[in-house]
């Protein structure tokens, strides 16, 4: 558990690596600061939230105390495309797209 390691021999920024950093391609870093962001995360039928800001150290950015996470309605995890072949999921879900 992360809470009871003292810190040494723990990798806070396994990204920054020459090695690493070497075989991530550079067309990889054009929208990096979306890396770090906290937003919902849609595709079809299927809402998470995306906590970014709970990793910022790890590409070497300043870790802040984290915001309390987000907590989307538990209609959202039930949802199916079972029978909505029809739906139009950007108006379905019109409030997390206007975020």
């Amino acid at each position: 558990m992360v809470e009871n390691h003292s810190g040494e021999g723990f990798i806070w920024i396994p990204y920054s690596a020459p090695e690493i950093m070497a075989i991530i391609p550079l067309h990889a870093y054009v929208h990096s600061q979306l890396w770090c962001m906290s937003a919902p995360l849609i595709n079809f039928q299927t809402v998470v939230w995306y906590h970014g800001d709970r990793v910022l150290r790890q590409f070497g950015c300043v870790q802040y105390v984290p915001t309390e996470p987000v907590r989307l309605p538990t209609k959202l995890y039930g949802m199916s495309r079972r029978g909505m072949h029809w739906a139009d999921w950007g108006d379905v879900h019109e409030e997390y797209v206007t975020m």
